[in-house]
Formats: structure tokens, C-alpha cells, sequence
């Protein structure tokens, strides 16, 4: 049976364009994506959900930082399908771009 659950780190940026990470353990990560963009062959962002699931994370600004205490996590569940995996598609937007969209 599988429960789809893993720990995922987002990167999002600042408005001074420095990278941003934050980190989760949840299953179906799948809905913080939206529509499919053939043109450009990437999914946009479902902002909802991501603020839902990352909206009280803990931000980490160094990426090495960020893999160790995603790692931290996965450890304290019993279970990890996916492992730790780093979602970089929204790299580019702002996370208060996000809630922007949500409120």
C-alpha cells in the first residue's frame, strides 16, 4: 500500500533574491502543484496548498542547513516513501507571493 509521505524542502527567494527553504514531512505534495504549462512544460504553483503546507515552516536561508535538518525529519517518522526531496520549480517566486494570493 503506499502512503505517498516523504520530507520536502521548498526553495522560494526573498525580494533580494537570496533563496529561501523550508521543510515538511506530509503525504500527497502532489496539490501544491496547479495547472500544467505545456508552453513552457512546467507546473505552476497551487498557492493554497502551499501555504497550507509550508505556510509555518521554519525558514532556512543555507541550503546545506536546510538538507540536515530535513534529514532530522525524515528520521523521526517511521515511514518515508519519497526520502527527503528538494521541489526547486517555484525557486523563483517570492513566498509572500503566495499568501498574497491565498488572502
Amino acid at each position: 500500500m503506499s502512503s505517498d509521505n516523504g520530507t520536502y524542502i521548498l526553495q522560494t527567494t526573498t525580494d533580494d533574491g537570496v533563496p529561501e527553504f523550508r521543510i515538511i514531512h506530509c503525504q500527497t505534495i502532489d496539490n501544491i502543484y496547479g495547472q500544467y504549462i505545456s508552453e513552457s512544460t512546467n507546473w505552476s504553483p497551487n498557492p493554497k496548498n502551499i501555504v497550507e503546507c509550508f505556510g509555518k515552516s521554519k525558514v532556512y536561508t543555507d541550503l546545506e542547513q536546510a538538507w540536515d535538518e530535513a534529514f532530522k525529519l525524515d528520521e523521526s517518522h517511521s515511514w518515508s516513501e519519497d526520502g527527503v526531496c528538494l521541489i526547486s520549480e517555484f525557486s523563483q517566486y517570492n513566498f509572500k507571493d503566495f499568501y498574497d494570493k491565498v488572502a
